[in-house]
């Protein structure tokens, strides 16, 4: 990884994208206050399942009213970029990013993962679609002023409805194997689903909850097909939605925004997700992925039986 203020842009959206870590990490509110359109949205997919965050800040004073009270104690904060994805789209850019910081409050360490996905209008940023781990949120931010009860009325998500992932049209021949990922899940035909995958595919889940028996990597395309034959086996579902397809400039990468419904009989609970997934292809085939979820919500449906080869206990 690389700190944000040590990449030099390569052109106005970038200098925008890179603005938004270094004049936090600065504390230079005024200048990050310039990065925002007027009518700028900051959605927070994974904000599901804690109650003192609202899923989403509209309006450009609205979601400055939150940093100004959360960034001025905060002391050495860092964020380092991972990747930084430029797409076929050039207003939108796609960050999977680190951030460190000690919360000035509590004393506590906030070391957080984030996938953004930005979409820019003329140089501002219009809306950042920010996903992050909220159980590392609770851990360093509960008891402080930023938990403060939101406004019931603002609790509103700035997600569309999407399109099912079995009526998507992707526009390339690599949009193509993404979505099928989706869409053979959704049909049950593991035989073809596995056929995606190169032998030796990875599949990295960075918000797996840290329990005995659940892994975050699934080595090995035999591997990854056993798991999802096995939690699948006698889930209702799942229904796929897809909320935005980005192809990246480079064309060995695809990231996807999804949604995933289901119904658990082990627990008689909905298990109702948000992804976000980079695919990586070679040879048409894919690769590695990286998918990022929610995993408050994976561990309301699953809790307390077999996943894959791990229980999630209470």
């Amino acid at each position: 990884m690389t700190r944000a203020d040590q990449i030099a842009p390569r052109d106005a959206n970038e200098r925008t994208v890179l603005g938004f870590y270094t004049n936090l990490m600065k504390k230079d509110l005024d200048a990050f206050a310039e990065l925002w359109a007027e009518d700028a949205v900051q959605d927070m997919p994974f904000a599901a399942g804690v109650a003192v965050l609202e899923p989403a800040w509209h309006g450009k004073e609205k979601l400055l009213s939150y940093y100004r009270k959360s960034i001025p104690n905060r002391r050495d904060h860092v964020f380092e970029i991972d990747k930084l994805h430029r797409t076929t789209d050039p207003d939108v850019i796609i960050v999977e990013a680190a951030g460190r910081s000690t919360i000035g409050e509590t004393g506590r360490l906030y070391d957080q993962r984030y996938v953004f996905v930005f979409h820019l209008r003329d140089g501002r940023i219009v809306l950042n679609r920010e996903h992050f781990n909220p159980i590392v949120w609770q851990q360093a931010f509960a008891g402080t002023a930023v938990t403060a009860n939101p406004d019931p009325s603002a609790a509103r998500s700035a997600t569309g409805p999407g399109t099912r992932a079995d009526a998507f049209l992707p526009q390339t021949p690599q949009e193509a194997v993404a979505i099928d990922f989706y869409r053979l899940l959704m049909k049950r035909d593991f035989d073809a689903w596995g056929a995606l995958f190169t032998e030796d595919a990875t599949q990295f889940n960075p918000f797996m909850p840290a329990k005995e028996g659940l892994k975050q990597t699934f080595q090995g395309r035999d591997y990854i097909v056993h798991h999802y034959r096995t939690v699948l086996e006698k889930r209702r579902g799942p229904d796929f939605t897809i909320y935005g397809l980005h192809q990246s400039t480079d064309p060995n990468v695809v990231i996807v925004e999804a949604g995933g419904r289901s119904e658990v009989p082990e627990t008689g609970r909905v298990y109702d997700q948000r992804y976000v997934m980079i695919v990586n292809l070679r040879e048409g085939k894919i690769a590695s992925t990286r998918e990022y979820f929610n995993p408050l919500v994976f561990q309301n449906a699953f809790d307390g039986f077999l996943v894959g080869e791990g229980v999630v206990p209470n």
